[in-house]
């Protein structure tokens, strides 16, 4: 691989002993998701190897948005809490077309190592619903309005656009979780 991980995944409480970080995908609707993630019986075992034993954490697209606290995708869901904030849906206007879906520029708020932060830098998305807002922000994005792109808080750092399907910039990414 080009990041020197191995990943797999968890499926049992004893699984997480052999992780060093984790990650927290997510495809499909929020509620979907959270619910899942309560269900499976690993939750409480997932906020005890990232709260207690501070491993790091990546949450991609709808894993980014479980961690703040509600989604408005189908009407009002609960998230995980974790971050404080809230996930809207995009809006619309007659330019930009929703989901948004494709490649798009962020900006960052704060320094990276792996990233010179005076540069825009593109990266996949597909999504309809984002974090308007955050005190956490790494970077931001404009579709049809600005919206928080990724966070970055202690051990968790998350992200609205997918990394692995952005090539080199989506690597770097995932280096800079890694490192």
């Amino acid at each position: 691989m080009h990041l020197d991980a191995q990943p797999f995944f968890i499926n049992t409480p004893d699984d997480f002993k052999h992780a060093t970080h984790i990650a927290l995908p997510g495809v499909g609707s929020f509620s979907y998701c959270v619910n899942n993630l309560r269900e499976s019986g690993l939750l409480s075992y997932l906020e005890k190897n990232i709260f207690t034993y501070q491993k790091p954490v990546l949450g991609i697209c709808v894993g980014m948005q479980m961690l703040f606290e509600s989604s408005e995708e189908g009407g009002l869901s609960h998230g995980l809490g974790w971050l404080a904030g809230k996930i809207k849906k995009l809006e619309k206007n007659e330019m930009m077309k929703i989901p948004h879906v494709g490649w798009n520029s962020v900006n960052f708020s704060k320094p990276s190592v792996q990233f010179n932060t005076d540069k825009e830098y593109d990266f996949y998305f597909d999504h309809s619903f984002a974090l308007e807002k955050s005190d956490i922000i790494l970077t931001s994005t404009t579709h049809s309005q600005t919206f928080v792109s990724s966070v970055s808080n202690d051990n968790i750092l998350a992200c609205q656009f997918h990394p692995e399907k952005s090539q080199t910039n989506g690597l770097n990414f995932l280096k800079m979780f890694l490192n």
